[in-house]
């Protein structure tokens, strides 16, 4: 009890610490949450008694110290949402391989196409407009040679085909090619999914 107490004592010391170096403007809150991770790692390495003390420390090391490389080494560059979303992509992905779950694909797929659509975008802003669906389009055909083609089904490939004349729909507007003033294409997807939606439920009754 005694030793517990005193890494207690400790943390709480170095937590006033930071919070007191933060509040002077010496370190702002990404070196604060980078300096709290590394104390909560050793706190758990000196004393392995508590998990949560390992999973704290590794998350706010992975959030604090991302924010710091794209600070220091990407300048002009924010890679943070990039990398948020392509982690969370590939974990979807991943459980979809675990669990044979064909929605996790889909997310995850959808997830890395808004990943690669924000580093391009930074890199070559008239992407922006029209790449998003170029990219979804993408995405929803690889998922559906992944793992609906052999089961014949057939709508991601039809999501695919829309999103990429959305896109070229986009680059006409854009370039004023078109002019469509009362144009609204985010209103396209949710009416893609309710469309997609109303198709399952008429296949299922036809199917009764």
């Amino acid at each position: 009890m005694i030793n517990k107490n005193l890494y207690t004592g400790i943390v709480l010391i170095v937590l006033g610490v930071l919070f007191l170096l933060y509040n002077l403007g010496i370190f702002d809150l990404a070196w604060i949450l980078f300096l709290l991770s590394i104390v909560l790692l050793i706190r758990y390495i000196l004393k392995k008694d508590n998990i949560l003390y390992l999973i704290a420390g590794l998350g706010l090391f992975a959030f604090s110290s991302l924010s710091l490389i794209d600070r220091y080494l990407f300048i002009g560059f924010n890679i943070t949402i990039f990398v948020y979303l392509f982690v969370a992509g590939c974990g979807l992905i991943y459980l979809y391989y675990k669990g044979r779950e064909r929605n996790w694909l889909i997310v995850g797929s959808v997830l890395i196409a808004f990943a690669f659509n924000n580093i391009i975008g930074q890199v070559w802003p008239m992407f922006l407009p029209w790449g998003k669906f170029f990219l979804l389009a993408l995405g929803f055909y690889l998922c559906y040679l992944m793992a609906y083609r052999t089961n014949h089904i057939v709508w991601p490939r039809y999501i695919s085909y829309i999103m990429l004349g959305a896109g070229g729909i986009q680059i006409f507007v854009n370039r004023d090619m078109l002019r469509f003033r009362n144009l609204r294409l985010s209103y396209l997807f949710p009416a893609i999914i309710i469309l997609i939606g109303v198709r399952i439920i008429y296949l299922a009754i036809e199917r009764r």
